[in-house]
């Protein structure tokens, strides 16, 4: 089996209120042949999230309606393991250390270089 066919069974969600953002990182990940879905609420993906059943999340930190922590911690009550990875503009050492204190699997600093988010995702993938 080649990778991409390898990849094209596991499921990413990501969760960002930009639009655009999302956009460039989906295409990323679905080049590489991953399933990726978007959601631009974190209430969607909250509601959505056992019907989607992704095998990883990535999710934006600084969003209107619910902010990426408190979204991250409720992931972490309901997930079964699978990792989530952060997506953000913030470059807080602090916010940075919060997350990785609190289990994500990584934290990028937006905008994301390509081979980063791949490699990560692949690691983050290997370990699930």
């Amino acid at each position: 089996m080649q990778p991409e066919e390898a990849n094209s069974k596991k499921k990413i969600l990501i969760v960002d209120d930009d639009p655009d953002l999302a956009s460039v990182v989906r295409i990323r990940l679905e080049a590489t042949g991953y399933h990726v879905l978007v959601l631009h609420s974190p209430t969607e993906c909250l509601a959505r999230l056992d019907e989607i059943k992704p095998h990883l999340l990535i999710i934006d930190v600084d969003m209107p309606e619910k902010n990426g922590l408190a979204l991250f911690l409720e992931l972490k009550r309901r997930l079964t393991g699978e990792p989530v990875i952060i997506s953000s503009g913030v470059r807080s050492e602090g916010v940075i250390n919060l997350f990785k204190g609190e289990g994500a699997f990584a934290y990028l600093v937006k905008p994301v270089e390509s081979r980063l988010l791949t490699d990560t995702v692949r690691q983050a993938l290997s370990r699930f």
